[in-house]
């Protein structure tokens, strides 16, 4: 690594399966070469999954990370979202900065595959959606019917959800 090369880490694993294709607890220095360190529970299933050539699957944690940082390098963070013990322990090593705004835009920016995912969640909640509709029925829980929703999304290939589902009918209508 040269001197003075600088990075953004990652450890928001949304943010790590969005510009890498790989879903994963760790820590992911974005430079002119990318690093994704990760810990034996995910390694092969990152390696594996990563779709960006610049990206390269290391096994390890936040020492590994600090030492290929060794005060060569400046660092952004996302600062809404890392931990100060984060921000302190890359201090450490190297300079560091705010880099939320940059994160923010790039993934706001989509590619053709991403494009195609979000078309494709899109579809698969417009279809449960539908599916679900019929078994709203009179006296059944907001849970139960966040459950049958949920159970749909699966049965139509979704891995999982976003966020928590939110159905709110009854008096819980103005309350999501």
């Amino acid at each position: 690594m040269e001197s003075g090369q600088e990075f953004i880490l990652i450890t928001k694993p949304e943010v790590i399966l969005h510009l890498t294709g790989a879903y994963a607890e760790g820590y992911l220095l974005i430079g002119d070469k990318n690093y994704l360190f990760t810990d034996p529970r995910y390694f092969y299933a990152v390696k594996n999954s990563i779709k960006d050539e610049k990206t390269v699957a290391l096994l390890g944690g936040l020492s590994e990370v600090k030492e290929l940082l060794q005060e060569k390098s400046l660092v952004g963070l996302d600062f809404s979202y890392e931990s100060v013990n984060l921000y302190k322990e890359i201090k450490k090593v190297t300079e560091v900065f705010d880099a939320t705004d940059r994160i923010n835009r790039r993934i706001a920016r989509k590619n053709e595959t991403q494009l195609e995912f979000v078309q494709a969640s899109c579809s698969i909640c417009e279809k449960a959606f539908w599916a679900t509709l019929p078994s709203i029925r009179l006296g059944m829980t907001e849970l139960e019917l966040a459950s049958i929703l949920e159970y749909n999304f699966k049965a139509l290939g979704a891995s999982g959800t976003s966020f928590d589902t939110i159905i709110a009918f009854g008096e819980n209508s103005a309350v999501p």
